[in-house]
């Protein structure tokens, strides 16, 4: 992970960590409406493009993005490398 090492920094990530959060809850959304009744191409599109974002974003930091479909759980857990348990990681919440 990168380090947060002065005040720039950490405030860069807790805009990106904001970001995040805004993302989880709208693809936790999408991920329920698919599971219930499927979603349209301008949904899966929309999906797509925030899902790409959240990769961008833990590259950013040097982490992976571990993003699950099941709308039983958190979307989107951080880890810094592909071992680890997902619920290990920066679990970003709802």
């Amino acid at each position: 992970m990168k380090q947060i090492k002065d005040l720039n920094t950490l405030i860069e990530f807790i805009k990106d960590y904001e970001e995040l959060r805004r993302i989880n809850k709208k693809l936790h959304r999408y991920y329920e409406i698919h599971c219930n009744y499927g979603l349209t191409n301008r949904q899966l599109r929309i999906c797509e493009k925030l899902e790409k974002r959240v990769f961008e974003i833990a590259k950013k930091w040097g982490l992976i993005a571990d993003i699950t479909g099941d709308p039983r759980g958190v979307p989107i857990c951080l880890i810094e490398d592909d071992k680890q348990f997902r619920y290990n990681g920066l679990v970003i919440p709802l």
